[in-house]
């Protein structure tokens, strides 16, 4: 009868308690997760192994260099790490004097070497004296000469380069011209003996390392030469001709001169690494500790696991802790666990495949890699316990080969588990209590359980037994907790929930697999009152709190609903404000260019009255045009302008003062005290105005920024803010003559303000006249330096380019 492969989870009992946890919680199959992330053999095989640390400190100075390389990839490009070889062979040879290392080992080398100044650049921009990586960065020392001297000597392939020194050189050319006096020769004889029918193939060939001719074995004594080699076949006959035969000695010679060339300047290459052997050494045990580093943060990174906070306290907060041999189910139910210090055991309960044993693997897994100093696949601010060791008794342990039942197996675990477990260990028991009567198998968990507590060891354990419920509940230091189970489904839901003990829905779940009726009816009355009290009790509790829990998750959403509405209408109501205080911004400034357009037009108007000496009609149209822009400032005026938040104190008002007028959106210097009805003077550059008091404000010095103006009566300073934006082009097409002169002067004055050295004014081509309005305007304003009509890759005659001083 052939013996069938054990059960994962079975271990053969020689095995020590730490190494039986290993494969019982499938750490052994998690280290394989960890060494795929790893770049080199060495690093690889060290993963395979990982051991927990024995310190806290330990633990907690290798989460932090986790930390510190998460930082890095999140910050800035992933460093430049490769596959690399195991260099220790290498360093041994290195480390002899006067040695020869290989082209293989070079070839090793080479590429670590370059890895060293990569890395060291790389850490040297990013680390600083405080970072925890600044020591490692001492250790990675660049080797610039070695890469050289070996660039000069090999190609990446291996080949030794024939300027690897002059006699290489000298001895390879010898041996191509004699390659060549070989072919020629060859190629004569070739064709004279082939004329002949003597030889089975037009192409010489090389055998034993030597030119040699294939011919026909019935003409081999017509052939003078030496035989080197005949065919399987017996008809072809490889004849080396006595032409070249000294040829061929000659390149063989040659060849053994290369050999001891490339010989010497290896061992001359090797003497240059064997200086620098300590400092490479150190580089590369550098490099194995950031390969050992990387894996566990990239295990951690794709697998989103987080760091633990390591505590020398007992209890255990696990947050959405996830095993990470699931990860290819499809969905995975995390984790939640919160184990208080006066709580030293947990009993677990529910029903079959609800989750009760990945849940102890899930604890255990996380405790070991907390121990080992890598992440935990959970969310941040998991809390961990120091923990010396993890003992567990998980899986069906019993054995033909060594004769023991499923219950002595058991008890042969738990035996070793009572005698080693300290009151710093964890202790996770699956299934306590079976494998026996089930009266006696209760009577021992209790008694295990009453032990482990009393001694303080941290336990967790999972059983059907109602007894251990009603334990739970009773004992102080231990608590319940079961795995949630759809009662309307007769689904687990594979949740752990804390304080309350779970029914196994054994006749619930075989009613369901479709086991006869009247046997489950017989089975409920063997089951008796109490314990069929107990169930239902469990049962009806159960379906309450799950009817609360999803009164609970619907209130949250809710809520969550609310919260993201008020969000949305507090951020739609700024909008509205901003819009609010811009618009009427706009409206002010709008007013106070319009009030200085009125003015100017009204001088024109005046202007052109007194030297036209204009008759009635001349004086109606000027009055129209006037009460054009009285009604244009009266709506305007209609609008709220926007004083300043903070206004300017009457006691810092003076002479010089540059404030920014906050109604007109621009920067101005006050000239002399305030005036009549509490308005000041400001000078704009080009224009001066009366402005209340109120509309002004002090000007941050470091935000200011002046540019002045050279006129004819001296220098005048302007001060833009930074946050008002102009256009550089003017596009008067359209517009009627007096229109389109408004909008040209108010365009310069707004250019000249926003410190704009060349605007574009668009006026297109058609009559004329607007072209030459804009030339008549440009002509008479102080603040254009010269104009003139654009190319023709600008617009042509329907552009003006203006410059302004």
């Amino acid at each position: 009868m052939p013996i069938m492969e054990p059960d994962q989870n079975q271990t053969s009992p020689n095995l020590s308690p730490i190494e039986t946890t290993y494969i019982q919680l499938g750490f052994d199959r998690v280290r394989e997760l960890i060494a795929k992330e790893s770049h080199s053999e060495p690093v690889h095989q060290q993963l395979l192994e990982l051991v927990p640390l024995l310190t806290i400190s330990q633990m907690k100075f290798r989460l932090e260099k986790i930390r510190a390389l998460w930082e890095f990839w999140r910050s800035s490009a992933p460093f430049p790490l490769r596959h690399f070889d195991d260099l220790a062979a290498v360093l041994k040879t290195l480390k002899a004097p006067g040695a020869l290392l290989n082209i293989e080992g070079f070839l090793i080398l080479r590429p670590i070497l370059e890895q060293f100044r990569l890395l060291n650049h790389y850490f040297e921009t990013r680390v600083t004296p405080e970072n925890i990586w600044w020591h490692w960065l001492k250790m990675m020392t660049p080797q610039p000469r070695l890469e050289t001297a070996i660039d000069r000597v090999m190609s990446p392939e291996g080949y030794i380069l024939d300027h690897a020194s002059p006699e290489l050189r000298k001895i390879r050319s010898a041996i191509q011209r004699t390659e060549a006096a070989v072919r020629k020769q060859m190629d004569s004889l070739v064709a004279f003996y082939s004329a002949k029918g003597m030889l089975t193939d037009d192409r010489p060939t090389i055998k034993a390392g030597r030119l040699v001719l294939p011919v026909s074995s019935n003409a081999k004594r017509q052939v003078k030469g030496v035989i080197q080699d005949q065919s399987h076949t017996g008809n072809t006959t490889y004849v080396e001709p006595l032409e070249i035969i000294d040829l061929n000695n000659k390149i063989r010679s040659l060849q053994s001169d290369e050999i001891r060339e490339i010989e010497r300047i290896l061992r001359a290459l090797t003497a240059e690494c064997h200086s620098e052997v300590a400092a490479i050494g150190e580089s590369y045990h550098g490099l194995l500790e950031l390969d050992f580093m990387a894996s566990l943060a990239r295990f951690g990174q794709k697998f989103h696991g987080s760091l633990p906070i390591i505590e020398n306290t007992s209890g255990f907060k696990l947050s959405n802790a996830r095993n990470p041999l699931l990860s290819d189910a499809r969905e995975i139910v995390p984790l939640n666990l919160n184990l208080s210090g006066n709580t030293h055991t947990l009993v677990i309960t529910g029903p079959n495949a609800g989750g009760k044993t990945v849940a102890l693997k899930t604890v255990g897994l996380m405790v070991l890699l907390a121990r080992c100093g890598a992440p935990v696949i959970a969310d941040d601010g998991c809390q961990i316990p120091w923990v010396d060791a993890v003992f567990s008794d998980i899986g069906d342990q019993q054995s033909i080969l060594n004769d023991l039942s499923t219950f002595s197996a058991h008890m042969t675990a738990l035996v070793r588990i009572t005698e080693n477990a300290t009151s710093e260990s964890l202790v996770l028991l699956d299934e306590l209590g079976t494998g026996t009567d089930p009266a006696e198998g209760g009577a021992l968990a209790r008694a295990i359980l009453n032990t482990l507590t009393r001694r303080g060891i941290t336990t967790i354990a999972t059983t059907h037994l109602g007894e251990l419920k009603v334990f739970a509940h009773e004992t102080p230091g231990v608590a319940n907790a079961s795995m949630d189970f759809d009662s309307e489904r007769l689904e687990p839901t594979y949740r752990l929930r804390q304080g309350i003990p779970g029914s196994s829905y054994g006749l619930e779940i075989s009613r369901r697999l479709g086991l006869a009726r009247e046997i489950l009816d017989e089975a409920k009355s063997y089951i008796g009152d109490k314990r069929g009290s107990l169930e239902e009790l469990i049962g009806n509790l159960e379906h309450r709190l799950q009817e609360a829990e999803k009164a609970k998750e619907e209130t949250r959403r809710l809520e969550s609903l609310m919260r993201s509405r008020e969000n949305e209408i507090e951020a739609n109501l700024k909008e509205i404000r901003k819009a609010h205080k811009s618009a009427k911004r706009d409206a002010a400034r709008e007013a106070q260019v319009l009030i200085a357009d009125a003015r100017k037009t009204a001088e024109k108007l005046i202007r052109e009255i007194r030297e036209g000496q204009a008759d009635t009609a001349s004086i109606q149209e000027v009055r129209v045009k006037l009460q054009r822009q009285s009604k244009a400032m009266a709506a305007l005026a209609e609008e709220e302008i926007p004083l300043a938040e903070k206004p300017l104190d009457r006691s810092a008002v003076e002479d010089g003062l540059t404030v920014r007028v906050v109604a007109l959106g621009q920067t101005g210097t006050v000239l002399g005290k305030i005036g009549k009805n509490d308005r000041v003077l400001v000078d704009f550059g080009d224009k001066r105005m009366q402005v209340p008091l109120e509309w002004l404000s002090p000007l941050d010095a470091e935000k200011k920024r002046s540019t002045a103006l050279e006129e004819d009566n001296g220098k005048v300073v302007v001060t833009v803010s930074g946050d008002r934006h102009y256009t550089k082009t003017l596009d008067m097409r359209g517009m009627r003559f007096e229109e389109g002169e408004t909008a040209l002067l108010r365009f310069l004055d707004q250019s000249v303000l926003a410190n704009l050295t060349q605007v574009d004014i668009i006026h297109g081509k058609g009559t004329g006249a607007l072209k030459q309005l804009v030339q008549d305007v440009l002509k008479n304003h102080k603040a254009v330096k010269e104009f003139h009509l654009g190319g023709l890759d600008e617009g042509g005659a329907g552009v003006t380019l203006v410059y302004l001083r």
